[in-house]
């Protein structure tokens, strides 16, 4: 009975056969033969078509026994013809709290669907009696209106459409310094992919819940390059790091789940990471680098752990290039497995996106 179902959010239909499923480990399917995606519209791959053993789902194409969703923490990766990445979606246990029975479902097609926050749980039935729209129109309030807005904690509402055209991504995240305190060492450092330099004032940085902080002062980012903000600037007690921006104590990373979601002038999402504790295991006085700007900094696996020092002793290279194989070369491919290498940039120009997970289904066995 599991299923994951993709929207086409382009003007022409999309031609799937020769597409490669995947995940960041060795699970590896193509598909085989013609799923055509309509305009507008939707496909459903699922385990299996019979509709008596997968709860009346009408898949789309069947993938078979050698391509799974795992119930706790696992990837969907879909690359085109060329070996590109058309979407990618990494979730974890703590999505799916009380989901068995129930769906993903993606609020709006124009939201980050690497964002827990960016999913809602479907109150309609299917045939089965689980919960789920499959090849439908999602149950979400937001769809398929553009540009909606989140509420994401009990005192605010974050805006995670990603159309802001500004060239910033994140791309190192020191979250739990060990040299010295968190309440003074913690920094986040951005990287301008664009020509042009970028000036952050009046920006807005935010978590999906209360935090919120909105920068004050001018911060140029210049092409291709970085500016780091932290805590303090304080050289003496953020361990020698220099920061561009200082947000103090109002706003903070949590050291086991968390997001930082940028906003844009006009309140447009120019990039958001959302990361969980299973991503920092023994990350303690390290950062977390962005292997390649060109990746999608929502997967773990498009992340490295550097190797060199900076003054407090502390591993990262805060506004410099980071310390990983990849950077600063384009279309890189990680090693996300003992069996198989997968290219995580996402460069195709396919208008896929993925749209609604069923991991555990309740009425019907998984395996069907």
């Amino acid at each position: 009975g599991e299923f994951f179902e993709v929207y086409n959010t382009g003007t022409e239909d999309v031609e799937m056969q020769g597409f490669v499923i995947s995940d960041m480990d060795s699970d590896k399917h193509t598909i085989a033969s013609s799923v055509i995606v309509p305009a507008k519209g939707f496909a459903v791959l699922g385990k299996t078509d019979h509709l008596g053993a997968n709860g009346k789902v009408d898949v789309d194409y069947t993938y078979g026994s050698g391509w799974h969703l795992a119930n706790t923490h696992d990837e969907i990766v879909i690359l085109d013809t060329e070996g590109l990445v058309v979407d990618t979606v990494e979730y974890s246990q703590a999505w799916h709290k009380d989901q068995n029975g129930k769906s993903h479902q993606l609020r709006n097609p124009s939201l980050d669907n690497n964002v827990e926050d960016s999913w809602c749980t479907p109150k309609v039935r299917y045939d089965s009696g689980d919960y789920g729209t499959p090849g439908k129109a999602n149950d979400c309030p937001e769809w398929p209106a553009t540009g909606s807005t989140l509420t994401t904690g009990a005192a605010t509402t974050t805006t995670v459409s990603k159309t802001s055209s500004v060239t910033l991504v994140i791309s190192e995240i020191m979250l739990n310094p060990n040299a010295v305190k968190d309440a003074e060492g913690e920094f986040f450092e951005v990287y301008n992919t664009g020509t042009e330099d970028v000036e952050m004032q009046g920006f807005v940085i935010s978590d999906m819940d209360s935090d919120k902080h909105t920068i004050a002062s001018s911060v140029i980012v210049p092409a291709k390059g970085f500016a780091v903000l932290g805590k303090t600037d304080h050289l003496g007690a953020n361990g020698k790091v220099d920061v561009d921006y200082t947000y103090g104590s109002g706003w903070h990373l949590a050291n086991t789940h968390d997001e930082i979601v940028i906003l844009d002038t006009e309140g447009l999402v120019v990039d958001t990471v959302e990361y969980s504790q299973a991503w920092h295991k023994d990350q303690n006085g390290k950062s977390h680098q962005l292997r390649n700007p060109s990746l999608d900094n929502n997967v773990e696996d498009s992340w490295c752990t550097p190797k060199v020092r900076y003054d407090s002793g502390d591993y990262g290279t805060p506004g410099k290039a980071n310390d990983c194989p990849e950077w600063p070369a384009t279309g890189s491919t990680l090693t996300t497995g003992a069996a198989t290498t997968t290219t995580v940039s996402k460069t195709s120009s396919v208008t896929l996106v993925i749209s609604e997970i069923m991991l555990n289904p309740n009425a019907v066995k998984d395996a069907e």
